[in-house]
């Protein structure tokens, strides 16, 4: 393997270029009234009844703000 790009590498024998596996990801604190409130949300996934912060992965293509809003 051949570096090819700043993140990319190109196999020297087939010239495949393969990209490294990217896991964005996100945590927000959504805040009103001055930030004396804050946004907590359950998830379905938790075991027990814990409300958290805003978090999610970030899907190819999509904005942070798409990513918070679909989250």
């Amino acid at each position: 393997m051949k570096l090819h790009t700043d993140i990319s590498k190109r196999c020297t024998n087939c010239g495949k270029e393969v990209w490294p596996a990217l896991a964005t990801a996100i945590i927000v604190a959504i805040t009103r009234n001055n930030g004396h409130e804050i946004l907590l949300v359950q998830s379905k996934s938790f075991k027990k009844n814990y409300l958290g912060l805003v978090a999610g992965f970030v899907e190819t293509g999509e904005t942070l703000e798409e990513c918070v809003r679909r989250e």
